[in-house]
């Protein structure tokens, strides 16, 4: 650089006092500075702001914007005194009210100086820069954004602030209850931590937006990431808050420990271990499952029946299943089944309303003598009444042969003494032939 040449950031800096717009290089720094900030354009959502505004705070810098005291961003609290103090909007915008930005607005909007040129191009780099929708969302604030009728690029920042969120005197007491329920907002994000600090710090710069600031941040952050489901991690903090508790010459700040917390989730997302089960708890899972495995009854077994070994292995699987017939269908049922016609064929079955019915009597080896839902060999109450014939015959014969204390005695120690599905099918009330639910 040849000694004495002034130093500019960009060539836009380099340009003093007004721009002469009817000169090619005019036109050329008219046409850089309403130049859309990116390619995706904005689209007025609260979780974008941050990018919007980064985008603006580098065009405003190119093109001398947001010169300190001088640009048109730094905002003079009292428009009536140069030296009064000033807020750049860009920075804190939550700090500046819309009528102190209109105030500052109209001390120079419109007289023929570079103030007003530029305070223009922003308006039209703004409004380049958003979407169709976010255009009809502002045009009806267009009072606001307009001073004398003139055109404001800080009036229409404003309003994009404010239409992309919550911009009132409550906003920094729902940042701070958000910042006080982190551990809420990891489980809303999976448990990603790249997402959860981004979050973080979108929050903290707004609190900053607005000229406040949080002082328990490690607090917050740690109730965050404690509510995290990986284990490891959750170790791996505590560790990092209980040695810096322990050790009086280190320093942790917030952006430390979102820095170690990130390096550690990269790393266990990269190695495949993020929110796996360590050993042990692979262990009672395997436990779980052999329990879950053992105790589990198949969903086809027979109601009346206690193990597979009373199936029949003829037994098909829908068969195993219990039909319901509907009453309105069962009042029509053929006369076959209403009046229990014997068949000449007592092997074979017939259906009806989607059930199987087999004609159940003594020569096939059952014991209903009607037409039932079970094969004739299922037979449940042949063999109940069977049993319950064999257990009255040998009581009968006790009681003969002992004394009635000793033969009341034996007979309740015999009925006890056998089993249980004969003493439940003996209490069992025997159903009518004509129950379109009998079996």
């Amino acid at each position: 650089m040849a000694s004495g040449t002034p130093f500019h950031l960009s060539p836009a800096m380099a340009i003093t006092g007004v721009i002469d717009y009817g000169t090619t290089e005019g036109r050329k720094h008219f046409e850089r500075s309403i130049a859309p900030l990116s390619v995706e354009l904005f689209d007025c959502e609260s979780d974008d702001l941050h990018l919007f505004i980064d985008a603006l705070i580098t065009r405003a810098r190119e093109m001398g914007w947001d010169i300190p005291g001088v640009g048109i961003n730094d905002i003079l609290l009292d428009p009536t005194d140069p030296h009064s103090e000033y807020k750049n909007i860009l920075r804190h915008h939550g700090e500046l009210t819309l009528d102190q930005i209109r105030a500052f607005e109209a001390t120079y909007i419109a007289t023929g100086t570079r103030a007003a040129q530029d305070t223009y191009s922003m308006y039209r780099c703004i409004m380049n820069s958003v979407k169709k929708n976010t255009l009809k969302r502002i045009s009806v604030w267009n009072p606001d954004f307009h001073v004398n009728t003139y055109a404001s690029g800080n009036s229409l920042f404003k309003v994009i602030c404010r239409e992309s969120g919550l911009d009132t005197k409550t906003t920094t007491s729902y940042i701070r209850k958000s910042l006080t329920s982190l551990d809420q907002y990891m489980s809303a994000v999976g448990d990603d931590i790249l997402k959860f600090n981004t979050y973080v710090r979108g929050l903290v710069r707004s609190l900053s937006e607005r000229g406040e600031q949080t002082y328990d941040l490690i607090t917050h952050l740690t109730n965050g990431y404690m509510s995290c489901k990986d284990k490891a991690f959750r170790k791996y903090i505590a560790d990092i808050i209980e040695r810096d508790e322990d050790d009086p010459t280190t320093i942790l700040t917030p952006d430390i420990l979102m820095v170690r917390a990130a390096n550690k989730y990269k790393s266990r997302v990269q190695n495949k271990t993020w929110k796996q089960p360590d050993d042990v708890e692979k262990e009672l899972m395997a436990l779980r499952a052999e329990v879950y495995k053992n105790n589990r009854k198949s969903p086809f077994q027979h109601k009346h029946s206690k193990t597979d070994d009373a199936k029949s292995p003829a037994q098909t699987k829908d068969q195993k299943k219990t039909f319901r017939i509907n009453p309105d269908t069962w009042k029509n049922r053929p006369k076959w089944l209403k009046d229990h016609v014997r068949p000449d064929n007592l092997t074979s079955s017939r259906h009806f309303g989607g059930c199987q019915f087999w004609f159940c009597c003594d020569e096939n080896g059952g014991g209903c003598n009607h037409w039932a839902k079970h094969r004739p060999e299922q037979c449940y109450r042949k063999k109940s009444n069977a049993k319950r014939k064999a257990n009255k015959t040998q009581s009968s014969g006790t009681a003969a042969s002992t004394s009635s204390t000793t033969s009341s005695v034996g007979a309740t120690t015999q009925d006890n003494d056998r089993p249980k599905r004969v003493r439940i099918a003996e209490a069992m009330v025997i159903p009518s032939p004509d129950d379109p639910d009998i079996e």
